[in-house]
């Protein structure tokens, strides 16, 4: 019983639960993604990470910003991030990604639900269908 429990700690260690929410806006004919957009776009970031009181940041993968704050899920402290900027290799003008996570844990914390959901109102409201969005366990 031992050896099982000693071999399935490496794999709980390799696979760091979160919860994810990923909104994805792609250029349309008439809102290219240039340099105008990730100015705004940055802007709402820095509008959400001051509203949930969320620390910057700075992440090599979020060169649009990247924010941090101590949330709650189910009674334990977790960790919340927002990071905005491109989408792995993909070029920031054929995408932008706004991601919100809480690490490790599966659940949503209070302040990680709300930011989420009130980005994706915000989000969808401003950019409309280009707006792609992918919500894990909500």
């Amino acid at each position: 019983m031992r050896v099982l429990a000693l071999s399935v700690l490496p794999l709980l260690a390799a696979c760091d639960p979160a919860a994810l929410a990923t909104f994805d806006i792609r250029p349309q004919p008439d809102r290219p993604i240039d340099s105008s957009f990730v100015s705004e776009a940055s802007r709402i970031g820095r509008d959400f990470a001051q509203r949930y009181q969320l620390t910057p940041m700075h992440r090599q993968e979020c060169p649009g910003g990247g924010y941090y704050a101590d949330d709650t899920a189910r009674g334990r402290h977790v960790g919340l991030n927002l990071c905005l900027g491109p989408i792995g290799q993909i070029p920031i003008e054929k995408q932008f990604r706004f991601s919100v996570e809480e690490i490790i844990t599966f659940y949503w914390g209070p302040k990680g639900a709300a930011l989420r959901d009130e980005l994706e109102d915000t989000l969808k409201a401003r950019y409309g269908d280009a707006v792609k969005a992918d919500i894990t366990r909500r």
